[in-house]
């Protein structure tokens, strides 16, 4: 073979490279290209509460790309639809890709709430809290969730770390007194409703509910 030859068979090869590596390049960018423009389909139709369609947009982008931020959106579609079990599906997955993705830890512990899963709820508001500790909306949940099992003790425990983030939270300070008087520690439901009074003075309500915490 012949040297010319040689340098002819060696620029064919390397054409033939470069067009592959741009045919796969293409194809790569058509496909992120759909995937994008399925993604900003589904946002927009939820935006515009189209959720049926935002649904069918969203999961053909997940079969192509599986990302965190796509099964959050589907998990909160499927949740304005009523299909609350394949709402806590979805957002599952969103934290096996990313299991510290806090919005859908946190739409997946309210969830759990809604439905009164409170054990779990508080488990996942757990995983909130280790990443913030000064969450209140993730305490309040924990809080009605302790309520909701009858767990009074460890429900004023949450209501009064709410409390102390922010002293002037009225109704954080109506339910501890109500929760002490419940409880029978009417002294402590004295010193809740005294607060209540120092914030809202002019509730004629809550110096009778006062009242009747001293005559107990």
């Amino acid at each position: 073979m012949t040297k010319k030859a040689i340098i002819t068979i060696h620029l064919v090869g390397m054409l033939l490279i470069t067009l592959m590596f741009l045919v796969d390049f293409s194809s790569n960018v058509r496909g992120e290209n759909y995937i994008g423009a399925l993604a900003n389909e589904g946002i927009s139709l939820y935006r515009q509460r189209r959720y049926p369609e935002a649904k069918i947009a969203l999961e053909k982008a997940i079969l192509i790309k599986k990302e965190p931020n796509l099964y959050y959106l589907l998990g909160n579609t499927y949740y304005m639809l009523g299909e609350l079990e394949k709402s806590e599906d979805t957002y599952r997955e969103a934290l096996k890709i990313d299991p510290n993705y806090m919005p859908a830890l946190q739409n997946l512990g309210r969830l759990l709430y809604k439905e009164k899963k409170y054990n779990e709820s508080i488990a996942v508001f757990d995983r909130v809290l280790a990443k913030d500790p000064e969450d209140i909306k993730a305490i309040r949940f924990q809080a009605g969730s302790y309520h909701g099992m009858g767990n009074m003790p460890k429900a004023i425990e949450k209501f009064e770390q709410i409390h102390r983030l922010n002293p002037e939270d009225s109704e954080t300070i109506k339910i501890l007194a109500r929760l002490y008087k419940s409880s029978g520690d009417y002294s402590k439901a004295i010193v809740f409703y005294q607060k209540l009074l120092a914030l809202e003075p002019n509730q004629a309500g809550h110096y009778l509910s006062l009242a009747r915490a001293y005559v107990k």
